[in-house]
């Protein structure tokens, strides 16, 4: 019928009958040849689309790309930083005994402003009442959980007047009985360092701390939280440093805490 179907149709058809018939026919293969194209295009729409979301993830992986290669330039400065750092160390430290002696001092003078803190706390007119700790006594709860990586008395050379408990950085460090805070400030030696008077004449020491959760004068509780687990001080590990003393002179902390 050529390439007009329905015009042909309509000059050389003279039965209304035919004509219907015929229209008929014309209007399924219409649908049928419209619907095949509809087929044929819906491939094309999804492979434009496929298309148009590998363009995106692409972008998305190119930019991620450009994020890690920057990060990895920050990390390999951050090292070089760091490479630098420890050989000055090494450079300061010409010798271990120049080191031990470094840090004995550090200890030394530490020790001076622990007795003037001691001392002036004897002086106050209303002194810390009492909390009963030497009750608790060989069971008092430890200030973190951790491994201890120095005994009280002497390591590597170094004199240590309490323990240290090895810990993950930003644990929490909590006080081990009632009391009052009386210092919380960095201290050569000990890094952050906080002291709890817990009366009679019984003071804790909390040092290496990464910052404090409680300040000067504040009256805290068995287990409240007082700072977190830190290396300040020159630590080459996260750790906490306890003490225990009583006026003014440090005593064995193993034996106040419980055992395991």
């Amino acid at each position: 019928m050529g390439p007009t179907p329905q015009l042909t149709l309509l000059l050389n058809q003279s039965d209304p009958a035919e004509l219907d018939r015929m229209q008929a026919y014309l209007n399924r293969l219409t649908q049928a040849r419209q619907q095949r194209l509809n087929d044929i295009a819906r491939p094309d729409t999804a492979l434009a689309d496929t298309e148009l979301a590998l363009s995106e993830r692409q972008t998305r992986l190119d930019t991620l790309a450009d994020e890690l290669e920057t990060q990895s330039a920050q990390l390999a400065e951050r090292t070089e930083e760091r490479r630098g750092v420890v050989t000055t160390l090494d450079d300061r430290y010409g010798s271990e005994a120049d080191r031990l002696a470094d840090l004995n001092q550090s200890r030394e003078q530490a020790e001076q402003q622990l007795r003037a803190i001691q001392a002036e706390l004897a002086r106050l007119a209303e002194p810390t009442p009492t909390t009963n700790i030497t009750r608790a006594q060989g069971d008092l709860p430890w200030p973190v959980q951790g491994a201890i990586t120095a005994s009280f008395q002497r390591r590597d050379g170094v004199h240590y007047n309490g323990i240290v408990i090895q810990a993950g950085a930003g644990s929490a460090v909590k006080a081990v009985h009632t009391g009052r805070v009386v210092f919380a400030d960095w201290m050569r030696g000990f890094g952050n360092l906080l002291i709890i008077d817990h009366g009679d004449q019984i003071m804790t020491l909390y040092a290496h701390l990464q910052q404090f959760s409680a300040r000067p004068g504040q009256q805290v509780s068995r287990g409240d939280e007082i700072g977190r687990v830190g290396s300040s001080g020159g630590q080459a590990s996260p750790s906490l440093y306890f003490e225990v003393r009583r006026s003014g002179e440090p005593i064995n902390p193993q034996r106040w805490i419980a055992r395991r």
